[in-house]
């Protein structure tokens, strides 16, 4: 059981780029923008000749804080810096989620192409229902590339049985983030993340005396949504 970030496969790129993810479960894609163009997102036919190609979901983070210029301590940039690195994980979340991000509609688990399962009597009759969607989606999927997530409510009532369960045994991951709503509980493929530089500015605003420091990145999260199951 681990964090979102430690759970998906997080790429540092020097830019984060809206290049296609391949989406086995719909279609292959490929597609490279530089990041200040417009996105063009043109929906390819699948085998069914109905399908579309998911994109990369964009999100942006920001943290910043002001301090009195005569109390700086001279750390700022450093703490902002560090904020923002665990606040990506929580972004992440959100994005996946669908409460946030550039391309919710297509890239996060309330897009259309994502499986829906009833919620069960319990948290552990929600997740064996999706888990047996998942799988009848995802073929040739294997175990070890399933990733099961739980927010923290879900997460709290099903410790003991991700701990001491055939979820372990089978080495199929469990993800948490701060950004998952309570009772989430969903079952997707591999995620990617990417996460762009830090840039750090600071400035001094006069009328005040304060000093501003802000540190941002951007980001990408991609999966394939046509094999992933949530609960609904």
């Amino acid at each position: 059981m681990s964090g979102l970030l430690k759970a998906a496969e997080v790429v540092r790129v020097g830019i984060v780029r809206p290049d296609a993810f391949d989406a086995i479960g719909c279609v292959l894609r490929s597609q490279v923008s530089n990041i200040c163009s417009p996105i063009v997102r043109d929906d390819l036919s699948g085998s069914d000749g109905d399908g579309s190609a998911p994109d990369k979901n964009l999100f942006a983070v920001l943290t910043s804080m002001k301090s009195r210029a005569q109390c700086s301590p001279g750390t700022e940039e450093k703490m902002v810096a560090d904020a923002l690195d665990m606040e990506s994980e929580k972004a992440a979340g959100r994005v996946l989620w669908g409460t946030t991000g550039d391309n919710a509609a297509n890239v996060s688990l309330t897009a259309a192409t994502v499986g829906t399962v009833v919620a069960g009597a319990s948290a552990r009759a929600s997740l064996t229902a999706a888990l047996e969607e998942f799988w009848t989606r995802a073929t040739g999927v294997s175990y070890e590339d399933t990733l099961v997530h739980l927010g923290v409510g879900a997460l709290l009532e099903l410790f003991g049985e991700v701990e001491n369960s055939l979820i372990k045994n089978l080495d199929i991951k469990v993800a948490t983030s701060a950004g998952y709503p309570a009772n989430a509980i969903a079952v997707t493929g591999p995620i990617r993340v990417e996460l762009g530089p830090d840039e750090v500015l600071q400035g001094h605003d006069t009328t005040v005396n304060d000093i501003v420091t802000e540190a941002s990145r951007l980001g990408a999260l991609e999966f394939d949504p046509c094999i992933a199951v949530r609960v609904a």
